[in-house]
């Protein structure tokens, strides 16, 4: 990152993640007014679609900041800028904002706000803590940043985002394509903690699990419980009644919410036929495979899963 302000401001200018080492840098005396640095911070955003957010800080002494009036600065789209910053220089730099600088405006937020305190038995004191530490104090402010994780806000990983979509979720504060991507996360988190057969078998449990607000905590309980169910074989038998019956959508649902069949002995009658005129094991073991691969082709085309685009 490079510093701008050697007396009383310092600006910190971030790009993508994947451009972490980047940074807008400058020479010679550093801007005592918020208006100059904000410049700055609207200069390099303007040089590149890849740079996304921005600090300043007052400059307490040689060493150190103040971070009690530090700002957050984050780009939205149409040049708009989203500030986060409670102290005297955040308004200083809304003040600005508000009248427009080089075509940029400030992103309002309603005048009603939900403290962030408030969300805190939602969030956890850890996660409520991270976000404070960074400069939140509403949810609204978090509503506004199109993505917490290009932030690099330290330990903020995609299970936090799960608990902080969980607490917006609850406070009815997040615009249905933010709702679609939360549940898409997790129905990611709950997808990779199952295997395919627990998924389908459990397949209308998941989807409330993916689209409700519980605590993410308790959604892993859950499915550790269901991780831990014994699955059942398939039955070969049946396997062979739905391919003869030209079923081949019922049996993949039943073949994928199952472990795959066991072949029953092998007996010496002679191959294709038995005492009672039933098909033999051997043949059994063939419609059952042609079943299973029936399973296969239409896979792709059942929905066995639940899946939260519905």
């Amino acid at each position: 990152m490079g510093d701008v302000g050697e007396a009383r401001l310092r600006v910190h200018v971030d790009g993508a993640v994947i451009y972490r080492g980047l940074a807008c840098e400058s020479s010679g005396p550093g801007p005592e007014h918020p208006g100059e640095a904000l410049g700055r911070v609207l200069t390099a955003w303007q040089a590149t679609e890849l740079s996304g957010y921005a600090h300043i800080w007052r400059v307490t002494d040689l060493r150190g900041v103040d971070h009690r009036d530090a700002v957050l600065l984050v780009r939205r789209p149409y040049r708009r800028v989203h500030l986060v910053g409670a102290g005297e220089l955040g308004e200083q730099l809304r003040q600005l904002l508000r009248g427009g600088v080089d075509g940029w405006r400030l992103h309002e937020l309603p005048a009603a706000q939900t403290p962030l305190t408030d969300a805190e038995s939602l969030l956890g004191p850890r996660v409520a803590g991270m976000l404070a530490r960074y400069g939140f104090t509403t949810l609204e402010e978090i509503v506004a940043v199109p993505d917490l994780g290009l932030l690099d806000i330290r330990h903020f990983g995609p299970k936090t985002r799960l608990v902080v979509d969980a607490a917006l979720a609850a406070y009815r504060l997040v615009d249905d394509p933010a709702i679609r991507a939360a549940h898409d996360r997790r129905r990611h988190h709950i997808n990779s903690r199952l295997s395919a057969a627990h998924r389908a078998r459990n397949a209308a449990l998941l989807d409330l699990l993916a689209s409700c607000d519980l605590e993410i905590g308790a959604v892993d309980i859950i499915l550790e419980s269901l991780a831990g169910e014994v699955v059942p074989p398939a039955d070969p038998r049946v396997l062979q009644l739905l391919a003869a019956a030209g079923q081949p959508e019922l049996a993949a649902v039943y073949a994928r919410t199952r472990t795959p069949a066991t072949p029953p002995p092998a007996t010496d009658m002679p191959r294709g036929s038995s005492h009672d005129g039933h098909t033999s094991s051997v043949d059994a073991d063939g419609a059952a495979d042609g079943a299973a691969d029936g399973a296969a082709d239409v896979d792709a085309d059942v929905d066995v899963y639940g899946s939260s685009d519905r």
